[in-house]
């Protein structure tokens, strides 16, 4: 997988940084200080000056002493004396600029006084803004390392300001910055770039993007405690804005007290509210019925197991939360195709609950029914080729091996009974060719009855992340018959993206047959095959 750099992307991170992945939100920074002694924009840190949640954070929306705070009636919307003021815009917008040869004589909260540019933006219309920036983009060299420092509504809000340093996520670490400022339209917002030491001048760009920032509403749903081993939320609420992304939540007793999960293992609980993503990506929706979050973090589910109910919250992408509202915890189990299910059991991933019974949705069906109708056979030697586009947007199919739940294309293949001198073939589908970019980050899987989840026979992702996204899917000895191999992009990525499949069989030899030492063209089912010259597969090793 990569990070990407989308807008809406940084500010899903930026809302909920800090989860650990399997849902447990394990706050690992030190506060203030970062990898680089600087200073850090976690959103999770309770000292953090950058924090939506903390009462003390200057860049909480709803503190009191919030000098950003838009409606404190101590903001006077003042722009620093010099600033370069620019009026934002509603949506996406870049800005750029140099702090080569600029003033380091402004006192700094965030950083030591180096060279800076300061700007008064203007926050456009009316009422509550979310506004989203980062200069992780071209214009800003990877070198720079930048730290920005934001001051909402009086240059003078120096005491506590917004503070952004580096981006840590779980894919990467970039010196350069990013963040989320919270403001009312009509107010000014000094924003500061500056670096982290002397050396650290030079052009750099932003991209922000300003957007309405109303809370999400949660009207319903359920908890389900699947086989003891996960939790699966239902969520039935909406987001006037369009961009809730995912909810928090804290276990209760059947007293109603908190359960505390002790990530440290020192017999203290540490931890006992928690934030995750939606699996869908809800962006435009305005309402939702039945929106998963899946937590499967055997800490978390071990530790909460005595749990009977749960108080959650919707979360949006700028961290605003609707009213939470406590539901029961359902113990279920988790079945396959055409077994029971109802109160007691729920369906695997990929089939739904129809008169009692698991079975494949009809989509699934009609998408099987249409790649089975230019089902291939496979000729050993040779390689069937496949070249599409796989745009954005939601899946019927999910692979084990990663993250997916994008649009998929199916392609049935026929495998044929093997032919002397081969005892079977290995069936090999791959990305991994000229056809496909190397950052195409695509997964591929193969199953033996299309769209039966449970079976899977193989799944790939990336061949060598981070340098090349594509996949290679082996499927060893693979069964005589029809096989559905599935491409998916990862659902993280921000553009449909071109590949090529290239889909064949590898001969599996017996002992004493010519054979590749290589493997390329070839495979011994005895055992490796030997260099030298005229290499065969050796005898099988005696039992």
């Amino acid at each position: 997988m990569r990070n990407t750099t989308s807008i809406g992307f940084l500010a899903v991170m930026l809302a909920l940084a800090g989860c650990d992945n399997g849902g447990g939100n394990t706050d690992t920074d030190s506060g203030m200080t970062d990898m680089d002694g600087g200073v850090t924009g976690d959103p999770d840190s309770g000292t953090n000056t950058g924090d939506p949640d903390s009462g003390t954070n200057t860049g909480d929306p709803d503190s009191g002493t919030n000098t950003g705070d838009p409606d404190s009636g101590t903001n006077t919307g003042e722009a620093c004396e010099g600033a370069r003021t620019i009026a934002l815009e509603m949506g996406e917008q870049t800005i750029t600029g140099n702090t080569t040869g600029m003033s380091s004589d402004l006192t700094l909260g965030c950083a030591d006084p180096n060279a800076h540019e300061v700007l008064a933006l203007t926050v456009p219309g009316t009422g509550p803004k979310g506004i989203v920036f980062s200069l992780a983009i071209d214009g800003t060299s990877e070198d720079f390392d930048t730290i920005v420092e934001a001051r909402v509504g009086s240059c003078e809000s120096s005491t506590e300001p917004m503070c952004y340093d580096d981006i840590e996520s779980f894919f990467n670490y970039d010196v350069r910055s990013q963040g989320l400022i919270m403001a009312d339209g009509g107010q000014t917002i000094n924003f500061i770039v500056t670096g982290y030491s002397e050396a650290d001048v030079g052009a750099w760009a932003a991209a922000i993007e300003v957007a309405d920032a109303t809370p999400p509403t949660f009207t319903g749903g359920e908890v389900l405690r699947v086989a003891g081993a996960r939790y699966d939320f239902l969520i039935d609420g909406g987001d006037a804005d369009g961009d809730a992304i995912g909810i928090r939540y804290t276990f209760l007793d059947e007293s109603g007290a908190a359960i505390g999960v002790d990530y440290d293992d020192d017999g203290s609980p540490d931890q006992s509210e928690f934030d995750w993503y939606f699996d869908q990506d809800l962006s435009g929706e305005t309402s939702f019925n039945g929106a998963l979050v899946r937590d499967e973090d055997s800490t978390l589910v071990a530790g909460t197991i005595t749990a009977t109910q749960v108080e959650i919250a919707v979360l949006d992408r700028f961290g605003l939360t609707s009213s939470s509202m406590t539901l029961p915890v359902r113990d279920v189990t988790e079945v396959g195709l055409d077994q029971p299910c109802g109160t007691d059991a729920v369906c695997v991933d990929g089939l739904e609950c129809a008169s009692g019974t698991c079975a494949l949705p009809a989509d699934v069906v009609a998408a099987c029914t249409t790649a089975a109708a230019s089902a291939r056979t496979l000729t050993p030697g040779s390689e069937e080729t496949f070249s599409a586009t796989l745009e954005l947007g939601s899946g019927l199919f999910r692979g084990s091996c990663s993250d997916t739940g994008g649009a998929e294309h199916l392609y049935v293949v026929t495998v044929p009974a093997p032919v002397a001198p081969a005892v079977g073939y290995d069936l090999i589908a791959t990305t991994a060719n000229d056809g496909t970019d190397p950052e195409t980050d695509t997964i591929v899987y193969v199953q033996s009855a299309c769209g039966d989840p449970s079976t899977e026979l193989v799944c790939a992702d990336d061949i060598s992340y981070p340098d090349d996204a594509r996949s290679t899917a082996v499927l060893e000895d693979a069964a005589a018959g029809d096989h559905t191999v599935i491409v998916e992009l990862w659902e993280g990525v921000d553009a449909s993206a071109s590949y090529q499949l290239g889909v064949s069989l590898r001969p599996v030899l017996g002992a004493g047959e010519a054979c590749d030492p290589t493997g390329a063209e070839n495979r011994c089912s005895t055992g490796a095959c030997p260099a030298g010259d005229s290499p065969v597969c050796p005898d099988a090793p005696a039992p």
